[in-house]
This record gives C-alpha cells, structure tokens and sequence, in this order.
C-alpha cells in the first residue's frame, strides 16, 4: 500500500451519522447477500433496494467462513456518467490540431474495476469506453489521427470521501476520470510508480455519486432501521446464514468500510498535454517520488485498526492492514 499522511486535523463525517442504537440480527443481513463482490452481483443487489442504475458506489464484504468478520473489503463504481463529456484533443495530444475534440462516453463505470483494499481503478484500455474525435463536426479518420499525433488512450478513476458527506447530503464518493496519452500497457510499462493512484493524468471529468444502499429512516435497507452506519455493504457470507456460528457483529461491518474508505486518495489532475509532459519528465527521472495524498474527509476512528479477531480457518490474524493508510 503507498503511504499517505492522515492528520488529526483532518475533517471527519459527522459523527451523528453513526448514533443509531438499532440492533440488528442475523435476519437482517441476506437482503443484501451475493455470491461475490463482482461488479454484477453489487448492482443486482441494489437494484433489489430501488437503484435506477444512475452513477453509484458499493461496497462488497467479504466474510470469514463463520461469517463473523470480514476478510476483504471491494469498492466499485457502477451505472452511466450523466453526460458526454467534450474537451480539445490538445489537452491530451501536444501535437493534435487546434479545435479537433474528443468526445467520451462512460456508458458503464463499471470498467474501472478497483482491487480489493483500493479505491482507485487499474487503467482501463480504449476499447472500455467509447472515445471518438472530430473537427467541426465531422468525425476524423484514422489517417487524420495519425497525423495529428493521436494514439490509443487509456483512462483510470481514482475516488475517495466526498467532502461534502454529512448529515445533509448522505456519505458521497468523489470520482475523477484521468485520461493518458498512452494505452494501458505502455502506462504499466513506463514505470512501477504509475500504479499509484497519484501519479498525474489530464483530467477528463469530475463528479459525485451516492454511496448505495443508504440507510436510516424511510429506506429499505433493514426496514429503516438506524443501525448507527449511513450506508450498507453487500455482503458475501463464507457459509450459508444458517449455518453460521454465531452472529455479524455491525460494528466489525462499520469498521471494515471505514478501513476501505479512509484509503482514498486525491489525484494529481493536470490540464493540459504541456503540463503531462513536464511532470512525467521529473517523476521518471526520479523513481519513488509520486507522493499520495489523503482525501478531503475521513471516516470516523480514522486510522484505527479494527481489532483482531480469530476465524476458524486462519486463526488470530488482522485482516484489515492491507486497509490500513
């Protein structure tokens, strides 16, 4: 995990989000199993609690084989970017023609698909998204690309806590779209550090989505049960429910997403070609110099490691300090 610096300083969601006393049973938790944290078994899920298939993020669980704690921990992003999104090719390409735009569309944010433990996508190749380019509204053939210098691009989201998460607004997931000037394998080629989430990139877009199933008062999630958690994972259970050995404690659940969560990282968005070109230079010239940077809000207890707890088959061992920042 690259190392950031998360300070006592730094703003936290507001603690009343997670006052609720409702206890919960081992009753409530199928309603939001599923076999995997596969991006399709998340989206089935929320679509089970009223997802329109709008821009959203979940979280997956992974239990032990008892299903009393959590074993790894999956953000995804799913359904459609609201628009098309429109920017000169010479913010990306130095050499490409004044007025020629590329156009994009996320029709599925699926494809950036994070690790577990992480909250930003591998790069994602082309052919994941619909990119085309055109010059006063013709579309440009590939022989009019080469010319201008333009290659296959590749894109990567990088996400974190929204600072906007409250008691108003819900918890949100800050989402940036980075574009590169190069295909996916050339970008995991150049050099190890760009598989930090930090490394730069020319900002395609920008954009909030609800973290989903949101809990509380008048949602379905629990029957509106307040639970003393905003959100709620999907869980996948190591055994059927009914043959657990004892019951899910909701803390370790609360905590299992802050671990993920507080692991959210700013990008360094660039705008233009020019300024890629540049801040590449030094950092390949410097290997070991990306430096991440903690996101605008944290999750409560921020930084504290959930405690251990032993399971059946891997004994007394933290799972979370993959998660840890």
């Amino acid at each position: 995990m690259f190392q950031k610096i998360i300070t006592e300083a730094m703003p936290v969601i507001d603690q009343q989000l997670f006052a609720g006393t409702d206890k919960l049973t081992e009753a409530d938790w199928p309603s939001l199993s599923a076999p995997d944290i596969s991006n399709r078994s998340l989206e089935k899920i929320l679509e089970q609690h009223g997802w329109e298939h709008k821009g959203a993020a979940a979280i997956g669980l992974k239990l032990s084989a008892d299903n009393t704690s959590v074993m790894a921990a999956r953000l995804a992003i799913l359904g459609s970017w609201d628009q098309k999104i429109q920017l000169q090719a010479k913010k990306v390409f130095a050499k490409a023609d004044e007025g020629t735009i590329l156009e994009v569309e996320l029709t599925d944010l699926g494809v950036f698909r994070c690790k577990e433990g992480e909250m930003w996508s591998q790069f994602v190749p082309q052919a994941g998204f619909k990119a085309s380019y055109s010059r006063d509204g013709r579309a440009l053939e590939q022989e009019e690309l080469e010319r201008q210098g333009i290659q296959e691009l590749s894109a990567r989201a990088v996400m974190h806590l929204s600072k906007d998460c409250g008691l108003k607004w819900g918890i949100w997931i800050k989402v940036t779209i980075l574009v590169f000037p190069l295909c996916d394998e050339t970008m995991r080629a150049i050099s190890e550090d760009t598989a930090n989430p930090a490394w730069p990139g020319v900002k395609l877009a920008e954009g909030q989505v609800p973290l989903l199933p949101a809990c509380g008062k008048g949602k379905k999630v629990f029957g509106g049960k307040n639970w003393g958690c905003p959100i709620a994972p999907i869980l996948t259970p190591g055994v059927p429910w009914e043959a657990a050995l004892g019951p899910l404690d909701k803390a370790t659940v609360a905590e299992a997403c802050g671990a993920l969560l507080n692991g959210g990282s700013l990008p360094e968005a660039l705008l233009t070609a020019e300024a890629i070109e540049k801040r590449w230079e030094v950092l390949l010239a410097n290997p070991g110099t990306v430096q991440e940077k903690a996101a605008e809000k944290l999750w409560p207890a921020a930084g504290r490691v959930p405690r251990e707890e032993p399971t059946a088959k891997k004994g007394n061992q933290n799972y979370f300090a993959r998660f840890e920042a």
